[in-house]
């Protein structure tokens, strides 16, 4: 008897070895032959906290993958910023008209190739080259930090424009706690009973002990270029059964809006006005670009294009409170909307809600016309119209594609 479980004890131990055997091989097939050589991980930049910024390590460039769809490369300058400038320069020729671009993934932009983002389109519009503009986003970021941002980062490049991107979670992430690696490390406004109580500075950030499963091409595999929703997963398992009444349009829950209100607008307003006060002192011109809710535009739905209702509600405030402190601003919402009934091309990729080249071209321009109108740059300085680089871009297309090989 005795005899007979050892052999079964034995027969187990070896069967649990094959196993996990057979499960180390699969997972060092997929990490270092499949997801490196077949099916092609996407490169992701490395994090950095520089001066109390979080921005990322500079030098890095790789390769940006989403599904099949978006495949763009990416260039982390030595300032730590994607960029096709490898280095962004504090002295600046007086005859240069220099702008800043803050703003989150959709500044970061690495679902277009590093050299086509709003920044390096907006460039375009010049004929002498006089104008400069640098870009400083990073994934994640919200109102709040774009403040930081400018404080600690932008100021020692003396732009004479500072433009900020917003799009519609950037007000509540400005002072709720929000789920992520590297979050405490922006900084944030703290807020009780519907008062602003001063700001919480930026926590340095520190690699977790488990950051090498995260770097790894498999996890890259599938939760960049698949978008495997892991916390999406989970939620699925713990919460079965649970009614979600949430509904979610420009990638914010509308159903938390009107309790979010009070807060949203002064925290804001306290924001807008400190973006105002350090513009103002430094010399420079302040703009604030709000993304539109781009669904409501391709759907047609009469709701979706109310700014009292739903995400355009925050739209409304923002011109409300830029209004209240003198800021110029273009809500995106329109520009949108009145270039998709013209063209009828949608302004992001079909798997994934960032800004494609098309909408990071109709950005610019809205920048750019904005700029002509408010004569910010000087006539040697002048920006072209789009439709003149359009038509010189058509004619060179045309004179390459009868070049012959």
């Amino acid at each position: 008897m005795e005899k007979a479980d050892t052999n079964r004890l034995r027969s187990l131990a070896v069967n649990g070895l094959v196993v996990i055997a057979s499960l180390a091989f699969c997972i060092l097939l997929l990490e270092f032959i499949v997801f490196r050589f077949f099916l092609v991980a996407p490169d992701f930049p490395k994090l950095d906290f520089v001066d109390n910024v979080l921005k990322y390590k500079p030098g890095q460039q790789g390769v940006y993958r989403v599904k099949n769809e978006i495949e763009s490369t990416f260039n982390i300058n030595e300032d730590g910023w994607n960029s096709r400038y490898d280095q962004y320069m504090v002295d600046k020729d007086p005859a240069t008209f220099r702008i800043a671009i803050i703003g989150d993934s959709y500044v970061e932009a690495l679902q277009v190739d590093y050299n086509r983002s709003l920044a390096e389109r907006l460039e375009e519009q010049t004929e002498n080259g006089r104008l400069q503009v640098y870009r400083f986003g990073i994934s994640g970021a919200a109102l709040s930090q774009y403040l930081h941002i400018l404080r600690r980062e932008v100021l020692r490049y003396t732009p004479d424009l500072v433009v900020i991107v917003l799009v519609h979670n950037d007000f509540h992430e400005s002072y709720l706690p929000t789920p992520g690696l590297y979050t405490n490390s922006f900084l944030r406004i703290r807020t009780a009973k519907d008062t602003i109580r001063g700001e919480l500075q930026p926590l340095k950030y520190q690699q977790p002990w488990y950051s090498f499963v995260r770097e790894s091409a498999t996890w890259r595999y599938l939760a960049y270029r698949q978008q495997v929703h892991f916390g999406l997963l989970r939620d699925v398992i713990f919460q079965a059964g649970k009614v979600d009444k949430k509904r979610y349009e420009a990638n914010i829950d509308v159903t938390e809006l009107n309790k979010m209100g009070l807060k949203n607008r002064l925290v804001t307003e306290y924001v807008f006005e400190r973006l105002k006060e350090v513009c103002s002192k430094n010399g420079m011109e302040l703009l604030v670009v709000m993304d539109g809710a781009r669904n409501g535009i391709y759907t047609d739905v009469d709701q979706e294009h109310d700014y009292s209702n739903n995400a355009l509600m925050l739209n409304k405030m923002v011109r409300e409170v830029a209004d209240k402190y003198d800021i110029s601003f273009i809500d995106l919402h329109r520009v949108f909307e009145e270039d998709f009934t013209i063209n009828q091309k949608k302004f992001d990729f079909k798997c994934d809600g960032h800004w494609n080249d098309y909408g990071h071209q109709v950005v610019a321009e809205a920048i750019g016309n904005f700029i002509r109108e408010k004569k910010w740059i000087q006539n040697d300085n002048a920006l072209v119209m789009p439709s003149q680089i359009r038509k010189v871009q058509d004619s060179e297309n045309v004179r390459s594609d009868n070049a012959g090989p």
